[in-house]
């Protein structure tokens, strides 16, 4: 096996091929979709935001989904970090078709995140 590795290795087009077959490596893997872990955070961001809902309007039934960019992966030296900016942020609850309620969760959206008023969207139901 090693002399067989050792004779590969003194072909011209040796270096060259695992030198392609690296490059391709690397980028596949900068393509790839972020992992469940991504997922979990954001279900993590949208359970404590639909917490911070329920406790300022009493109550204990509030949805919260939020919409995120693909974003950019930045790599260096294998560290991957994902930057994903929120697109708009729905909000269903209940008394979320009242003016009052309506305002009071979008003064608190505003205040968490930074998107505009057309990136939150506030229902009721019901």
């Amino acid at each position: 096996m090693g002399k067989a590795l050792l004779d590969l290795a003194g072909k011209k087009w040796f270096v060259p091929a695992v030198l392609v077959l690296m490059g391709v490596i690397l980028f596949s893997s900068l393509l790839e979709k972020p992992s469940a872990a991504g997922s979990s955070a954001t279900d993590a961001e949208e359970a404590k935001l639909a917490s911070l809902c329920d406790r300022l309007l009493g109550t204990n039934s509030t949805s919260v989904m939020f919409s995120y960019s693909e974003g950019a992966v930045d790599a260096f030296f294998g560290g991957e970090k994902s930057r994903r900016a929120v697109l708009g942020v729905a909000v269903l609850c209940e008394g979320g078709d009242e003016a009052e309620v309506q305002l009071k969760i979008y003064r608190l959206i505003k205040s968490l995140y930074a998107v505009s008023g057309s990136q939150i969207s506030i229902c009721g139901y019901g």
